[in-house]
């Protein structure tokens, strides 16, 4: 067979004698043939692959590749997660007058004055400070009273929140303020307003106030007045700062007798009418 189809592959070729050569059907014949017998055809390209069976080796090893995976992937998700168990680290703050950073100078205020630490917001405070509430007439002293008073006064677990911060200068600070968890403010629904703070020399020298709830602690102090005033007479004289028309003494003691009115009040204002 081999001997016969060489023999026709040498006819195929060109020769010097035209009579000699094949005809174009004899050449495609001729391939035909060739392909056949080299096995290049489609029916005879098909490989059947056959897979030995996996021995207890190769199945350990998928098994414990298996359980790496997982472990990974259990690990990724608990990181991404986190421990509820384990508390976050402490956000640290720049002490008062080390940082440029109107945001983190007010921050930290804020921050100490949510662990009720009256002190330590003090401390950020520029001994100019001035009182929004009150124009360009204010001063360290009064805040100091007025911290004393919410620390005192404020109810449930309140804190200041300060959000969405801008910087239009070096010195100055915008930002929404608001307070949350605090009964009163929850209940005449105090909003997060745009407030602005000043920066002088690391330190706040103005600082804003939430008018709305200016007006209810002043509506808690007259209500306070009329449910005992003896005791508003003792603790919350007349000989306190006038804000707001209203003459209250906003600080430590006084807070401490307003809270439990403060919290009454509240809950009278979230009390449908009959």
């Amino acid at each position: 067979m081999e001997h016969r189809l060489a023999d026709r592959v040498r006819s195929a070729n060109p020769a010097p004698d035209p009579d000699g050569l094949m005809t174009a059907s004899e050449r495609i014949e001729l391939f035909a043939e060739i392909e056949r017998h080299a096995g290049l055809s489609e029916a005879s390209t098909t490989v059947e692959v056959r897979r030995r069976p996996p021995t207890r080796w190769t199945r350990a090893l998928a098994a414990g590749a298996a359980i790496v995976i997982a472990l990974l992937i259990a690990g990724i998700i608990g990181l991404s997660q986190g421990d509820p168990d384990v508390a976050p680290p402490p956000i640290t703050y720049p002490a008062p007058g080390e940082s440029d950073s109107p945001t983190d100078i007010v921050n930290a205020f804020y921050a100490r004055w949510n662990e009720r630490d009256v002190a330590g917001a003090l401390a950020y405070l520029h001994p100019e400070a001035l009182n929004a509430a009150r124009g360009e007439v204010g001063s360290v002293e009064w805040w100091e009273n007025y911290l004393s008073y919410s620390v005192a006064a404020f109810g449930g677990d309140w804190r200041w929140v300060v959000r969405d911060c801008t910087e239009p200068t070096p010195s100055a600070l915008s930002c929404l303020l608001t307070i949350e968890n605090e009964p009163l403010a929850d209940a005449v629904l105090i909003p997060a307003v745009p407030k602005q703070w000043t920066i002088r020399d690391g330190l706040i020298v103005r600082a804003p106030v939430l008018f709305d709830l200016t007006l209810a602690e002043a509506a808690v102090d007259r209500y306070a007045r009329e449910q005992d005033p003896d005791g508003h007479a003792r603790v919350c004289s007349t000989e306190g700062r006038e804000l707001l028309g209203e003459l209250v003494v906003y600080d430590g003691p006084c807070g401490e007798f307003i809270a439990p009115y403060r919290l009454a009040y509240a809950r009278e204002l979230l009390t449908p009418e009959s």
